[in-house]
C-alpha cells in the first residue's frame, strides 16, 4: 500500500515459484494514493486467491503475467480498477480460473480503458455460480485495441447477464481485437460502438438459452464493419 503516491513494480514478481498443486492461500493486494505502474512483473496465486489492485491515478501494465499457468478452479477473482485514471493492459497475459465468483474479472477506469494486446482467459468450469465479466469506464472510452478474450461464463440459472462492456463514451477498437465467448456479453455505449474488424465467437451457453451477446448505443452509431460475429 502507498497512501503518499505512487506504486512502481518492475523485473521481478510476487509468488513467481508458486507450485499450483499446493494449497497456498494468499490475497494479493496493491492499493496507491497515486498510479500503478508494473513492467516486466509476474504475479501468482492459487487456492481461489484474489488479485486486486487500486490507484487513484493512471495504472500501466507492460509484459505483466497475473496467473499464468493457473489451473481450473484455482483462483479467486482479478481486479484492476483506476478510481481517478486511465487504465492501460498493455501486452499483459490474464488468467482468471474461479469456482463461484460472481465477478470473477473487473476492470474500470474513469479515464480510457485500454485492453492493448493483453491475451485474456476467464475459464472456470466448477461450481454452480455465475462467472461474470465487467470491463467499465465511467467517464470515457474502452478501447478493445488487438486484445484476445476467451470467456467461458458457466449460466446454471435464466437470470440476467452479469457480463458487461460499459463505456460513458464510445466502444471501439484501435487494433484486430479476436474474442471467444461463451455466454451473453451486453456492449453498452454512452457514445458510438465502432469495432472495426472486431471477431467475436458467441455461441449460446449450451441447454440455456443464454446469449448471443447484445450491442446498444445511446448517442451514437453502431459499426462492427470488416469483422465477425458467430
Amino acid at each position: 500500500q502507498a497512501t503518499g503516491g505512487g506504486i512502481t513494480l518492475a523485473n521481478g514478481g510476487i509468488n513467481t515459484g508458486l507450485d499450483f498443486t499446493t494449497v497456498n492461500t494468499l490475497d494479493i493486494t496493491l492499493d496507491s494514493s497515486g498510479g500503478i505502474s508494473l513492467n516486466n512483473f509476474d504475479i501468482k496465486v492459487n487456492d481461489r486467491s484474489d488479485v486486486s489492485m487500486t490507484a487513484a491515478g493512471d495504472i500501466s501494465l507492460a509484459n505483466v503475467k497475473i496467473n499464468e499457468a493457473a489451473q481450473n478452479n484455482s483462483t479467486g477473482f482479478v481486479n484492476i480498477t483506476s478510481t481517478g485514471g486511465a487504465l492501460n493492459l498493455g501486452n499483459s497475459t490474464i488468467r482468471v480460473e474461479p469456482v463461484s465468483e460472481n465477478i470473477a474479472l473487473f476492470l474500470q477506469s474513469s479515464g480510457t480503458l485500454d485492453l492493448g494486446s493483453s491475451d485474456i482467459r476467464v475459464d472456470g468450469v466448477g461450481g454452480s455460480f455465475n462467472k461474470g465479466l465487467r470491463i467499465v469506464s465511467t467517464g470515457s472510452n474502452v478501447d478493445l485495441g488487438s486484445s484476445q478474450l476467451v470467456f467461458n461464463d458457466v449460466v446454471t440459472s435464466s437470470g440476467s447477464s452479469l457480463n458487461q462492456i460499459t463505456a460513458a463514451g464510445d466502444i471501439l477498437t484501435t487494433g484486430v481485437a479476436d474474442w471467444q465467448v461463451g455466454g451473453r456479453v451486453d456492449f453498452l455505449a454512452n457514445g458510438a460502438i465502432d469495432l472495426d474488424g472486431f471477431s467475436l465467437d458467441n455461441p449460446s451457453v449450451g441447454g440455456t438459452g443464454i446469449g448471443p451477446s447484445r450491442f446498444r448505443t445511446t448517442n451514437g452509431g453502431l459499426s462492427l464493419k470488416n469483422g465477425g460475429i458467430n
